[in-house]
């Protein structure tokens, strides 16, 4: 029961979160400004001035990948094309990276290559939140596409590295806590009342989140392997359930152990 549980969240957590979170943004935006579009593909159409942009896919972080501008003249003609193969925010503008810049509207048409150019428009970080998604709501595969994208770019992937593991292990997260009921329903724990075994959930519950959250904190700042981080929690919960168990004079392990060890010391004797 425990293994489908787990299965079914990760599926939910990977699959149906982030196409859902990406669709309650999307309205959200197209309701609170309509000088943005969004396409099929979810790629961003943004009128920015006498420029048009084409964003094929937001990153956390205000980063993107393959952006278009489409510069008008007076006159509302085409009037250059530049694409970047990715954007980097700097404070209220973008630095675009890797740019082939096509004048159309002015006599010959010509191309021209730069390794970066600065685009100073009006689109500004807090213009593009409202549809970037955070590593914590995109699914695995995807947060793996933006980790070789920070990679690339020789940014921070501590923080989305970490949370990349996270999702990797959610599903074990839930079979620790699955096992770490076990003690509370077996031997003298079941004449408790229910009151008490909820409130004991209760506090287990918050302590594994404080200190998932502490652990997180100490990882980041100490720079620790995001594995044995996101797996820390699990490994600390799992040896309190085993310790639980063992220590229950009904469990049958106990027992066994309590008749077997004293018959081998006096053996040894």
């Amino acid at each position: 029961a425990a293994l489908v549980v787990a299965l079914l969240g990760f599926l939910l957590a990977d699959w149906v979160v982030p196409v859902s979170e990406t669709g309650a943004r999307n309205v959200k935006t197209l309701m609170q400004d309509k000088a943005m579009r969004l396409g099929a593909n979810a790629s961003v159409w943004i009128k920015d001035e006498s420029r048009v942009l084409h964003i094929a896919a937001l990153l956390p972080n205000g980063l993107a990948r393959n952006i278009e501008i489409f510069q008008l003249d007076d006159a509302g003609k085409l009037y250059s094309i530049t694409h970047a193969a990715r954007a980097l925010p700097r404070g209220e503008e973008w630095l675009l990276l890797e740019v082939k810049q096509s004048i159309v509207g002015d006599g010959e048409p010509r191309s021209q290559l730069y390794e970066q150019l600065v685009y100073a428009g009006n689109l500004s970080y807090q213009l593009l939140s409202a549809l970037i998604i955070e590593p914590r709501q995109m699914s695995t595969g995807d947060l793996s596409t933006y980790l070789d994208f920070l990679a690339q770019n020789k940014l921070d992937t501590r923080v989305a590295r970490l949370v990349f593991w996270q999702k990797i292990f959610a599903p074990l997260t839930i079979i620790v806590m699955c096992f770490l009921a076990l003690p509370f329903v077996l031997g003298a724990q079941r004449q408790a009342n229910n009151g008490q075994r909820m409130l004991l959930g209760i506090l287990l519950g918050l302590s594994f989140v404080v200190i998932d959250k502490l652990l997180i904190q100490l990882g980041l700042q100490f720079e620790l392997n995001p594995v044995l981080v996101a797996l820390s929690p699990n490994l600390i919960f799992l040896a309190l359930a085993g310790y639980l168990l063992v220590r229950k004079q009904s469990h049958p392990l106990r027992k066994h152990l309590s008749t077997v060890l004293p018959s081998a010391v006096k053996r040894h004797q």
